[in-house]
């Protein structure tokens, strides 16, 4: 019975709906707001890849949906197979702003569950990725964050003489 195995069945599925369901109630967000395609990719994404579950939660709207739809993934992740979701990667907006928000998240998350074990997503990763330069650091690095680590790569540097 591998991990593989156990997500890629309805009932991991159900399972991420239902987390879904609780984790909005717990954490006081309409389930409304909540894009159900967005739920729908992440949750196949995570039995593609179930030992390496990190969403792009930016698509829609982060904090109402990408966010609560990652964690409902991660935590059916969890029930279904005690497999630890690796985190979220931002790729727009305010992205000091967004990981704070998204690390509260995470804290009330794990306090909501932790009587589950839930409570290593405080913990889980957050990337930022957006078009993230030498000004970019330099910006983030004098305002708060909770960003854990940065994709760069997209922009070519130059060599002036």
């Amino acid at each position: 019975d591998s991990l593989a195995g156990r997500v890629r069945t309805r009932n991991f599925e159900q399972t991420c709906v239902q987390a879904r369901i609780d984790l909005c109630i717990a954490l006081g967000i309409s389930v409304g707001m909540c894009n159900d395609g967005e739920l729908v990719a992440f949750i196949r994404y995570a039995q593609a890849f179930p030992s390496a579950f990190l969403a792009l939660v930016d698509t829609f709207e982060t904090l109402s949906s990408g966010i609560p739809n990652f964690l409902s993934v991660a935590l059916g992740l969890w029930r279904t197979a005690r497999s630890q979701a690796i985190g979220i990667r931002l790729d727009s907006g305010d992205l000091a702003y967004l990981s704070i928000k998204t690390r509260e998240l995470f804290i009330r998350a794990a306090d909501a569950f932790a009587s589950e074990g839930f409570t290593f997503i405080r913990e889980a990763n957050i990337v930022a990725s957006n078009d993230i330069n030498e000004d970019v650091m330099i910006s983030l690095k004098e305002q708060k964050h909770s960003i854990d680590s940065f994709g760069i790569g997209e922009t070519t540097p130059s060599l002036s003489t």
